[in-house]
């Protein structure tokens, strides 16, 4: 009986070391390695046991990371708790891709100190959500797209028209689908009906969305209080593409006065 209590223990104990070392080669991976997982989309997730990491700041062989609300290693600028840090876009930039820049200026000139942050004000409009999104300034009319601290997609628009009441609601929702060469279909306040063809439908409130408007010459400004859609927003061509290039279903979207 003492042998097989024995024999137990060192089973225990040799189960144990050989968890904690695939705990510590876990940690210490890199991007492309075991625990770093390439996506179809092109990025990578952290996975850690049989669940991906989300939100989190990651250490791995040296370098820091971060990791967005669905898991995604995030590059370029991005802003936490009101800071600016900058992740590498690719090795190229003398860092492994994703990694955080400590102490030194960024391939864009700036200098972050040693947590990474930005020493200096920001020269850019700086993402207020600190994740992934689509940003509808009603009272600015114009759409911001954020892939990280700054918009990489920035656009006059037209929202609803205010002075017929079908203005366009505020709120947060999703991305809810990308449907291209759609025909939109609904009636006038006069009840007449309406049909607008558009190359690039993105609905994120069922019946509203952000879709082209090749009619309208013109876009921004006050043209919404007399002139403006019947609720949802309304794009220039070339950034309605740039948009749905630069989005993903599932994405946030904010909409506010």
């Amino acid at each position: 009986m003492k042998k097989i209590i024995v024999l137990l223990a060192s089973l225990v104990l040799c189960l144990s070391c050989a968890f904690c070392s695939y705990a510590d080669s876990f940690v210490n991976s890199g991007p492309g390695a075991a625990r770093w997982e390439g996506q179809s989309d092109g990025r990578w997730k952290y996975k850690m046991g049989d669940k991906y990491v989300t939100d989190k700041w990651v250490d791995s062989d040296g370098q820091t990371y971060l990791l967005d609300s669905n898991g995604y290693m995030l590059t370029g600028w991005q802003v936490r708790g009101g800071k600016l840090y900058y992740f590498s876009q690719s090795d190229a930039e003398g860092r492994p891709m994703g990694a955080l820049f400590r102490s030194q200026d960024t391939p864009d000139g700036h200098t972050v100190d040693g947590e990474g942050a930005l020493v200096g004000d920001p020269w850019f409009r700086v993402n207020p959500y600190e994740q992934p999104c689509i940003e509808i300034s009603i009272s600015e009319q114009h759409v911001y797209l954020y892939r990280g601290a700054m918009p990489v997609v920035d656009s006059p628009c037209v929202t609803g028209k205010v002075s017929t009441g079908t203005i366009t609601p505020t709120g947060e929702y999703k991305l809810q689908a990308k449907v291209p060469d759609k025909t939109l279909k609904g009636k006038n306040v006069d009840g007449s009906e309406y049909e607008s063809f558009v190359h690039y439908w993105m609905p994120f409130n069922y019946s509203y969305g952000l879709h082209d408007a090749s009619w309208r010459k013109n876009f921004g400004g006050e043209i919404y209080k007399t002139g403006g859609s019947h609720g949802c927003v309304n794009l220039p061509t070339d950034k309605a593409r740039a948009i749905w290039d630069n989005s993903y279903v599932g994405m946030d979207v904010h909409v506010h006065d």
